[in-house]
C-alpha cells in the first residue's frame, strides 16, 4: 500500500535518482536538502517501502507554487501522482492558500493531463522558458477549495 509522508534527509538519495530521471536540468542534492529544511515548504514522498515519487511546494502569502512532482518510471499510471497532488491540495487548503500555481513543459502531455484532470487551467505561456531542450512553459493555476 502506498503512503504519503513527509520527506526526510534519508530519502534524498532515492528522491535525487527520481529527480535526475524526470527533469533536465535536475535539482542538486543540496537544493533538495535546502527545500527539506525550509519552513514554508511542503516536501512529501509516496512510499511503499521504497520511494515511488515526491512533491515539493512552497507557500508565499495566500498563494502557493508546486515546484516539483515526479514519479519513478516503474510506479507511473498507478495513481501515485494523484495521491501526491491530493496531499498538496490538503496542505494548501490547511495553509490558507487561495491559489496554487505551477509551470510545466508545454510538451509534457502526461503532466499537463494530470494537472488539467486535477483542476488546473493554463493562464499563460512563457516562450522558450526551459533549456535542455528549449521549450515553452505553461503557467497553470488552480483555485484551492477550503473545507
Amino acid at each position: 500500500m502506498t503512503e504519503i509522508r513527509a520527506a526526510g534527509s534519508a530519502d534524498i538519495p532515492e528522491i535525487s535518482e527520481i529527480e535526475r530521471s524526470c527533469f533536465s536540468p535536475a535539482w542538486s542534492d543540496k537544493s533538495l536538502l535546502d527545500e527539506l529544511a525550509s519552513h514554508d515548504t511542503f516536501f512529501a514522498v509516496a512510499s511503499d517501502g521504497r520511494i515511488l515519487g515526491f512533491c515539493v511546494a512552497r507557500i508565499a502569502g495566500d498563494e502557493a507554487e508546486l515546484y516539483q512532482i515526479a514519479v519513478s518510471e516503474n510506479a507511473r499510471r498507478r495513481g501515485t501522482a494523484a495521491l501526491l497532488m491530493e496531499a498538496v491540495f490538503r496542505w494548501a487548503a490547511a495553509s490558507g492558500t487561495e491559489k496554487l500555481f505551477l509551470e510545466v513543459r508545454a510538451g509534457n502531455g502526461p503532466a499537463v493531463g494530470l494537472y488539467e484532470k486535477t483542476g488546473f487551467s493554463v493562464i499563460n505561456i512563457r516562450k522558450d522558458y526551459y533549456s535542455a531542450p528549449v521549450e515553452d512553459a505553461l503557467i497553470m493555476e488552480k483555485t484551492i477549495v477550503r473545507e
